[in-house]
C-alpha cells in the first residue's frame, strides 16, 4: 500500500483513509491499472474505437480517461447491453480476467 501512494497509483479515500480489505468498483480497478501503466510507461494500445456505455454518465470523473483507455486496449468490457457499471463491485472472476488480460497487454509493449 505504502509504495502505491508513494508512486501516485493510488490515494485513498476523501476522507484520507484506506481500505485494503474492502472491495473495488470496476471504476476503481480501471484507475488503478491506468496509472500503473503510466508510472512504468507501459503504454495501453489503442485496440478499438470507444463507443462509450450507455451509462458513461454514472462513471466518475476521475476514473472517465481510464475506462476509456482500458477499453480501447481490449483489457475492460462492458456488462452487457452496453453498460459498464463503473461502481458495481468488480468480482474475482473480473479483476482475474482485467489484470491477466493487462499482463498480457503490457508484456508486448
Amino acid at each position: 500500500m505504502a509504495w502505491a501512494v508513494e508512486n501516485g497509483i493510488v490515494f485513498g479515500y476523501s476522507n484520507g483513509s484506506f481500505g485494503p480489505d474492502n472491495n473495488i468498483t470496476r471504476q476503481d480497478m480501471a484507475v488503478i491499472l491506468m496509472r500503473f501503466s503510466q508510472l512504468m510507461d507501459y503504454p495501453l494500445p489503442k485496440l478499438r474505437d470507444n463507443q462509450g456505455f450507455g451509462d458513461a454518465a454514472d462513471i466518475a470523473v476521475y476514473a472517465k480517461e481510464a475506462v476509456e483507455a482500458l477499453f480501447r486496449s481490449e483489457i475492460i468490457t462492458g456488462k452487457g447491453s452496453g453498460l459498464f457499471e463503473p461502481k458495481g463491485l468488480a468480482t474475482r472472476a473480473e479483476a482475474a480476467v482485467m489484470l491477466n488480460k493487462f499482463l498480457e497487454t503490457i508484456n508486448q509493449a
